[in-house]
């Protein structure tokens, strides 16, 4: 109406996404670093990964496996990111679609 383009949803979910996991990431914070030492106490030693998060108890990739990792102690979310065609990464264990969508139909 007023010349300005209508945002895209998938721009708008990338967003929304790209939000959740900086809020998820940073509740995973903890002291202040120490600039003089960098790197110093990190990861602790052994580390706990969330591996897609909590999978075994939540869906893989989603927000609430993210928050089950950190509330069951993960120290580190390890998400499998994968890029498409058009460089967007997506949040995804394997890097071929088309077994589990009609991609390949299209």
């Amino acid at each position: 109406m007023f010349g300005h383009a209508k945002p895209r949803a998938g721009r708008t979910r990338t967003a929304v996404l790209g939000a959740a996991i900086a809020a998820v990431l940073g509740a995973c914070g903890g002291d202040t670093a120490d600039l003089q030492n960098p790197g110093a106490g990190w990861p602790p030693s052994p580390a706990v990964t969330g591996h897609r998060g909590a999978s075994a108890l939540r869906p893989e990739h989603t927000l609430a496996s993210y928050l089950q990792a950190i509330d069951d102690g993960a120290d580190i979310i390890e998400p499998d990111l994968v890029a498409t065609k058009d460089g967007v990464l997506v949040a995804r264990h394997e890097n071929d679609i088309t077994g589990t969508t009609n991609v390949a139909q299209a």
